[in-house]
């Protein structure tokens, strides 16, 4: 979800790279990938939760739920009053 994410046009022009872009950059400057948990399971912890309307915020913060409640890279200060475990 995080890759679809990244390629919604921006409200500014912050963002210059491109999804696959982006994915590479973290991988490399982070050593994050991507995760293939399947989404099924990820969509029935989604559907619980309830502190936001927005789907992809609830997959994203559904999805580090799974992953033994790992770390989340956002700004979005929103999603960080909902999942204690966010950096940035």
């Amino acid at each position: 979800m995080v890759v679809v994410e990244f390629g919604y046009p921006p409200d500014t022009n912050r963002i210059v790279l491109t999804p696959q872009q982006i994915v590479y950059k973290l991988g490399s400057e982070l050593k994050s990938s991507i995760c293939y948990y399947p989404l099924q399971i990820i969509a029935e912890i989604a559907i619980e939760e309830t502190w936001t309307r927005g789907p992809f915020d609830r997959l994203i913060v559904s999805h580090a739920k799974v992953n033994g409640r790992a770390a989340l890279v956002t700004k979005d200060e929103f999603i960080a009053e909902h999942y204690s475990n966010t950096i940035w």
